[in-house]
């Protein structure tokens, strides 16, 4: 929160000018962003070499308020955290998020994922079957998301003709040391982080359905520009709480704290003078 409105009040940045419907986060090849400025959708693709979160933060407050979806494909456990402060972001932006992952993946039982879904008010789950969006293997993927529309992404059962259509796997099947059955990635296993084209025609064609209009989760009720509703918030939190550094954003915050175009004018009494 504080790395946001840092953001906000630096006048080197561009903030709030709705310039996105659609970002991408761990996007890989970015084939859902590709295909949705195809069809005129405004976006933008971030993968982790892409650099610091401050990047992904400008562009979330530069979405289309209350009228976005991001899709966050969380590939590495070290993002989990910045991971879940994003979701914060994007939800009092108004905005719509989809967080999908292997279905073997332990992301839901991260003590910061289950704070995150304490304190959202509804969190939507799906569960759909890779190849029957054009993949070449089966792999089961599920999803959650603050909109029930994430929910259209389940195709159904997967038929035998689905299954016949894998030609490689992604796992292979060995003996340890103790003789016990066991398994692990084959070469192919990397291959299968990226979408597939099915999948990303599926998210473009339910974009407008992602985005319908809804009761804001944070901040319903509280009139005024998004800055302000920022500064409501903030107000509210203490600096002696928990401070998320597993988030790995402290330098960020330092860094924007004391950027040459910071101007906190009258909000200065909102950050101290050391911590």
């Amino acid at each position: 929160m504080a790395c946001i409105l840092l953001l906000a009040l630096n006048k080197d940045f561009d903030v709030f000018n709705e310039a996105y419907s659609f970002l991408e986060l761990f996007s890989g090849k970015g084939w859902v962003t590709k295909l949705m400025k195809v069809n005129g959708i405004a976006s933008a693709s971030f993968d982790i070499s892409y650099g610091e979160p401050v990047l992904v933060l400008l562009s979330i407050l530069n979405c289309k308020f209350e009228n976005f979806l991001v899709v966050i494909g969380l590939v590495c456990s070290s993002w989990v955290t910045v991971t879940a402060l994003l979701i914060l972001a994007i939800t009092a932006m108004g905005g719509t998020w989809i967080l999908e992952q292997p279905r073997s993946s332990l992301v839901i039982w991260h003590p910061r994922i289950r704070l995150l879904w304490r304190l959202l008010p509804k969190v939507y789950e799906a569960r759909w079957w890779a190849c029957m969006y054009g993949s070449a293997t089966a792999k089961r993927h599920i999803a959650w998301s603050n909109s029930p529309t994430v929910q259209l992404l389940d195709l159904g059962q997967m038929v035998r003709a689905h299954y016949k259509l894998q030609g490689v796997k992604s796992t292979k099947k060995y003996r340890n040391k103790r003789g016990k059955v066991a398994f692990c990635g084959s070469s192919f296993l990397k291959q299968t982080q990226t979408y597939p084209p099915g999948f990303a025609k599926k998210i473009t064609k339910l974009h407008s359905r992602f985005c319908a209009k809804r009761t804001l989760e944070f901040g319903a009720g509280i009139e005024g520009e998004h800055l302000n509703l920022g500064v409501y918030l903030f107000e509210g939190l203490s600096w002696d709480t928990d401070w998320w550094l597993d988030a790995g954003m402290d330098s960020t915050f330092c860094y924007l704290r004391g950027a040459k175009g910071l101007c906190l004018g009258s909000l200065r009494h909102l950050f101290p003078t050391h911590i």
